[in-house]
């Protein structure tokens, strides 16, 4: 996971979308890189724990989490990014969604 978040070409100018943040491993690294992160969680106690994570950090006012499943929630905000670690299950709903998604 470090070397993958060291050799990601992510921008401080970008807004991330961040399916499945789960304890928050990968968010923390995430949250200096980046100007947002929204996350998706449907799980809450992970939810709780990416929060406290990202308080301790000082930087929840780089976090937004969305309590649900990205595949059932509307239209999505702009962004830049998307990183996930997801199930295959969800895999090609996701991808459609996102493909779907309009920038502006």
């Amino acid at each position: 996971m470090t070397s993958s978040s060291r050799e990601s070409k992510v921008l401080v100018s970008f807004a991330s979308v961040q399916v499945g943040p789960g304890t928050g491993n990968l968010t923390i690294k995430m949250l200096p890189k980046v100007k947002k992160v929204l996350a998706f969680e449907i799980d809450q106690r992970m939810v709780a724990e990416v929060i406290k994570r990202a308080r301790n950090a000082g930087m929840e006012n780089k976090l937004e989490v969305i309590v649900g499943d990205i595949i059932k929630t509307g239209d999505l905000p702009p962004f830049d990014i998307c990183v996930a670690n997801i199930p295959y299950q969800i895999s090609s709903p996701l991808i459609f969604k996102l493909l779907l998604h309009r920038l502006f």
